[in-house]
C-alpha cells in the first residue's frame, strides 16, 4: 500500500526539499502525488493535478503518452523515503 508514501511526499512537496538546480518556474502549483490500486499495471505513483485522473489508455500506454510533471523533491529525499518503506 503506497498511501503512506503518497501522504509523505505530498507533505514534503514544495517545502524547501527541492534539489539544487531545479527551477521553480518548471513546477506547477497544486500538483499532488497520487497512486492507483496496486493491482493496476499503470503508473503506481505519479505527480498530477488533483482532478487529473488518467484514462485507461493513458495508464496502460507508454509513459510519454500521459502528462509528466516535475517534482520539487530532491532525488535523495525520494530515495531515502523509498528505502525506508
Amino acid at each position: 500500500n503506497l498511501d503512506r508514501l503518497v501522504k509523505q511526499f505530498n507533505a514534503m512537496e514544495g517545502r524547501g526539499t527541492a534539489s539544487s538546480g531545479q527551477e521553480a518556474e518548471l513546477e506547477k502549483p497544486g500538483l499532488q502525488w497520487m497512486c492507483e490500486r496496486i493491482v493496476d499495471s499503470g503508473p503506481l505513483m505519479r505527480l498530477d493535478m488533483p482532478d487529473g485522473k488518467l484514462t485507461k489508455a493513458q495508464r496502460y500506454g507508454h509513459p510519454y503518452e500521459r502528462p509528466l510533471h516535475r517534482s520539487s523533491l530532491a532525488l535523495d529525499t525520494v530515495e531515502d523515503a523509498l528505502v525506508a518503506l
